[in-house]
């Protein structure tokens, strides 16, 4: 585990847990066929950017609840296509880097149970009195088949 980025464990396993729990309200409805899911955190992490950003970049390194096995593309780097789950047609591509400032990920279109998808997430580091903000945002769009 990464040094910097065990801060970042806490606030994940809440994400999984509100995750389970908003899964329990999901209804059948004919009068949507579609939803959209909002996520958003922020975690201050005591030590400056630069020393946060390789570890950041290499989300392997960081984020244990997904395959995120290397596809196509340059490793850590614009243009990366990741597998989010393991034996799944669920992949990501890193779309926009600013080094040391912002990863721009890319929620590829995919089908998983029952339901069409597409994304977009966005991490970003700026310096708060020599420490690091890291905030995160996704947005993603399902339609049920």
């Amino acid at each position: 585990m990464t040094r910097y980025l065990k801060q970042l464990l806490l606030p994940a396993s809440l994400i999984v847990l509100s995750s389970a729990l908003a899964e329990l309200v999901i209804l059948d409805s004919e009068l949507a066929s579609s939803y959209h899911f909002f996520d958003t955190y922020e975690v201050l992490i005591d030590a400056p950017p630069e020393d946060v950003w390789p570890d950041l970049l290499n989300a392997r390194s960081w984020q244990y609840k997904f395959d995120l096995s290397h596809v196509s593309g340059p490793v850590n780097a614009e243009g990366e296509v990741l597998r989010i789950y393991e034996g799944e047609d669920f992949f990501m591509e890193i779309s926009r880097i600013i080094p040391e400032k912002m990863i721009v990920s890319t929620l590829l279109p995919a089908t998983m149970q029952d339901e069409d998808a597409l994304g977009i997430g966005m991490l970003t580091l700026s310096e708060v009195d020599g420490k690091t903000l890291v905030s995160n945002f996704m947005a993603r769009k399902y339609d049920w088949l």
